[in-house]
């Protein structure tokens, strides 16, 4: 399997993983000194962290879908990815859309996203 393939595959099983309550399992797919990079000041660090933020963001958003754009490799054992996201809002049914990066990093001969950064359309988070 390519690289752009084997990334895609994970982003798939990595947005199942959004999309159960409480993103269950969701922080398994990061590295244990990941950096979560999302809209605002704040900054998460670590699986744990990542996690928790995941589950919260699911009491507020429904329907995530994660759509890879690009992959390329940075240097081995390292590979970036350009997607777009989208969701709903479950009190209102808005959504919500944005474009994301992930650098992924291989470890032990599993891929694990080490960073996540992402911006929204229109000022959404």
């Amino acid at each position: 399997m390519s690289l752009s393939d084997t990334i895609k595959a994970m982003t798939q099983r990595y947005a199942a993983a959004l999309n159960t309550p409480g993103a269950a399992g969701a922080g398994d797919f990061f590295d244990d000194d990941a950096d979560l990079l999302p809209p605002g000041p704040d900054n998460l660090k670590g699986r744990a962290a990542i996690q928790a933020f995941w589950a919260a963001a699911t009491d507020a958003f429904e329907q995530p879908t994660l759509t890879t754009t690009d992959v390329a490799e940075i240097a081995p054992g390292c590979a970036r990815e350009i997607g777009t996201y989208a969701a709903r809002v479950k009190e209102t049914g808005a959504a919500v859309s944005g474009k994301y990066v992930f650098i992924w990093r291989k470890i032990d001969g599993e891929w694990k996203i080490w960073t996540d950064i992402w911006t929204s359309h229109q000022g959404q988070t």
